[in-house]
C-alpha cells in the first residue's frame, strides 16, 4: 500500500521529499540489461515537485559491467558522476530526463531507473510551491524541509512532508493537529513506540510519538521525534482516496 511505502520512505529520509494528474504523454521506455530482476515501484511520484516514474532492478553483474552496458545501449552524450558509493548516469530525452543509479553490493548491483518529466515539472512548479508553502505556514516558523514527496496510484493520492526545527515536541504537536483540522481530518489518537509494536525510531532519535488522523476519504499519520542534538523532526504522511472524496 502506498501509505505504508511512504511511511517507510519517511523513516529512510530521517536516517540519512498535490495530486498529480495522469500523464497524457507517452513516457520514454528505457531498456534494462538482460537478466535484471525488476522491482516494480508502482506509482508516478513527485519528488520536490519533479514528476517522475521509477523502476528498481538488481543483477549479479558489477556496476562497471552494467555501466558499460548502458554506455553502449543509450544515446550519447551520457553524463556520469559519483554520489557516495553510487555511480549515476543520465541524459535528457525530449521533455524528459533519464537517470540510472548503480550501487555495488557483495552479490552484484542494485539499480534505480528514474524518468523525470521536466516539462510537467515546470508547469506544476507554481502549484507545488504553493502547496508546500501552505503546509509550512502552519508549522513552526523556520522549519527546514527535509523532503517533500507526492504520489498518485490507482485513485489514492499520498503526500509525505518531512521537516525539522528547534521547537518543542508540544509546539510541533499542536501545529500538526491544527494543520490536520484545517485539512478536514480529526485527531484520533497518539501512540508511543511501545504502543504500536515497538517500531524503531529513526537513527539518532531519543524519543518520539505518532499521531493518527481520520477524515472523509482521508487519513494521516505524523511522527514527531527529537534527536540527541535537540532538534525535532516531523514526518507527515497523508493519504486521500479520490473515489470517496467525490
Amino acid at each position: 500500500m502506498m501509505r505504508r511505502a511512504l511511511s517507510t520512505a519517511a523513516l529512510s529520509v530521517l536516517l540519512s521529499p498535490a495530486v498529480l494528474p495522469a500523464a497524457a504523454a507517452v513516457w520514454p521506455q528505457v531498456e534494462l540489461p538482460p537478466g535484471a530482476a525488476i522491482v516494480d515501484m508502482g506509482a508516478q511520484v513527485a519528488a520536490q515537485g519533479m514528476p517522475m516514474r521509477m523502476t528498481g532492478f538488481a543483477t549479479s553483474e558489477s556496476p562497471a559491467v552494467l555501466a558499460a552496458w548502458f554506455r553502449s545501449h543509450m544515446e550519447k552524450p551520457l553524463m556520469e558522476s559519483k554520489v557516495g558509493n553510487k555511480l549515476v548516469l543520465g541524459r535528457p530525452r525530449g521533455d524528459y530526463y533519464i537517470t540510472i543509479q548503480l550501487e555495488g553490493l557483495p552479490q552484484g548491483t542494485r539499480g534505480l531507473l528514474a524518468v523525470t518529466d521536466l516539462k510537467a515539472a515546470a508547469s506544476q512548479r507554481g502549484a507545488t510551491q504553493a502547496q508546500r508553502a501552505r503546509y509550512l505556514a502552519q508549522l513552526p516558523q523556520g522549519s527546514s524541509v527535509i523532503s517533500f514527496l507526492t504520489s498518485n496510484e490507482r485513485g489514492v493520492a499520498s503526500l509525505l512532508l518531512a521537516v525539522n526545527n528547534s521547537y518543542s515536541e508540544d509546539v510541533n504537536r499542536d501545529r500538526v493537529r491544527q494543520l490536520m483540522r484545517d485539512e478536514g481530518l480529526e485527531f484520533e489518537r497518539e501512540a508511543k513506540p511501545e504502543e504500536y509494536g515497538g517500531r524503531p525510531l529513526p537513527a539518532g532519535a531519543v524519543n518520539g510519538s505518532t499521531l493518527f488522523f481520520k477524515g472523509r476519504g482521508k487519513d494521516a499519520m505524523a511522527v514527531i521525534c527529537r534527536d540527541r542534538e535537540g532538534r525535532v523532526t516531523v514526518v507527515l504522511n497523508t493519504t486521500s482516496h479520490m473515489e470517496q472524496l467525490k
